[in-house]
């Protein structure tokens, strides 16, 4: 084959090349391939055709949801099948960011992120029958999304969740832990509880009448023979630090769930928590 013949077969391939690269990256780029479900079987996708959002953000790549003139940005963050007494069910997390009026996220301190909780019960493959949701939950500083873990609450079958939330500024720190479960028709919280505190960043060493609070408390399951609900076991320690003279916090007690308020009573752990703000 004559050389000029061969360069110009080496110069067409290579316009070939260049087209197909440029081909598939004008394909990879397209703004749709985000919503191509590569795991058809993953059951956030069923909830989130079950919850048939109104309204899709392409560009934060996430449903909009709408509540109290707020928009949030939300995504479903998990869902986890659970088979209770023959019949199988799906509990899911709904996160959320807030938005703004051109549906950027918001990062103030005083904007919250969003959490919903959902039960399905999977009536066949491709159907979902919604059991239960939460009402909307704003939580996370800085316009964060707050986290929930699935928990077993007690010894039935069903599912709840725990959501620990904090906070830090000027010195001051603290964190909240609550638990939600579906109850009839809605998902409640039914534990509320302040798990730890400290004031010592924002205290002056100097100051006579300073008060410097560091508390803890660790939540504990214990199996109930008796009840629905586990029993908790509560232990709060830290320490009270004032003139220079530090004294121990130690505190325990067992809690057991009331039907009554369908809750667990915490005030023995929020007369040791009184005062503290975060």
């Amino acid at each position: 084959m004559p050389a000029n013949r061969i360069k110009l077969v080496c110069l067409v391939s290579l316009i070939c090349l260049f087209a197909a690269c440029a081909k598939q990256q004008e394909i990879s780029g397209n703004s749709l391939t985000h919503i191509v479900l590569n795991d058809l079987n993953d059951p956030r996708n069923q909830v989130v055709e079950s919850i048939k959002y109104k309204e899709y953000d392409l560009k934060n790549e996430c449903h909009i949801r709408s509540s109290d003139q707020t928009l949030y940005c939300v995504n479903i963050d998990s869902a986890i099948i659970s088979v209770e007494n023959g019949a199988k069910f799906i509990y899911a997390v709904e996160n959320g960011n807030e938005l703004n009026e051109s549906r950027e996220k918001m990062n103030a301190h005083v904007n919250l992120g969003s959490l919903k909780f959902f039960k399905f019960e999977q009536v066949n493959d491709n159907k979902l029958k919604l059991i239960s949701e939460s009402d909307l939950i704003s939580c996370g500083p800085y316009g964060g999304r707050c986290s929930a873990v699935t928990y077993k609450y007690g010894n039935g079958p069903e599912l709840a969740w725990v959501v620990t939330t904090g906070d830090m500024h000027q010195g001051y720190s603290g964190s909240n832990l609550s638990a939600y479960t579906a109850m009839g028709k809605k998902i409640s919280p039914f534990l509320d509880i302040q798990i730890s505190y400290s004031n010592e960043g924002a205290i002056r060493g100097d100051e006579p009448d300073a008060i410097v609070q560091i508390l803890d408390t660790k939540v504990t399951t214990v199996p109930s023979t008796t009840e629905k609900f586990f029993d908790l076991k509560i232990n709060v320690t830290g320490k009270e630090i004032k003139k220079k003279k530090s004294s121990p916090v130690d505190f325990s007690t067992v809690i057991k769930f009331d039907s009554k308020s369908n809750s667990y009573p915490t005030n023995a752990v929020k007369k040791i928590y009184e005062g503290t703000e975060y």
